[in-house]
């Protein structure tokens, strides 16, 4: 059986830019959203982030969507370029709405 933990990002068509910030210390941080999930989203940034720790993920829109989010694992990608892995906390029902209507930007998977 799957793990429920576990969740199958889907590529989006185009990256979405985005902000991280550090709950504890305001600290930011840019990031390239390149996959998302109703439950999770996948981003690249330019370090290492631990395992564990919590986030804001601030998407620029006509109006600014906060996103709080769990980090689950941090990799390196590519050079100085570091591929992450987050867990979407919850969000208010307007605030799910709008972060809902990222979804469609992402690719449909390809059933075999």
């Amino acid at each position: 059986m799957a793990d429920p933990k576990r969740t199958t990002c889907v590529p989006l068509r185009k990256p979405i830019a985005a902000t991280l910030l550090d709950r504890r210390s305001g600290a930011r941080l840019r990031i390239t959203i390149v996959a998302l999930a109703a439950e999770a989203m996948r981003f690249t940034a330019g370090r290492s982030l631990p395992p564990g720790s919590m986030w804001t993920a601030v998407v620029r829109r006509a109006q600014p969507l906060a996103i709080p989010v769990t980090l689950r694992w941090s990799r390196a990608f590519e050079r100085e370029t570091f591929e992450c892995d987050a867990a979407v906390g919850t969000l208010e029902s307007g605030e799910r709405r709008r972060f809902e209507a990222l979804l469609p930007n992402a690719v449909a998977p390809e059933r075999a």
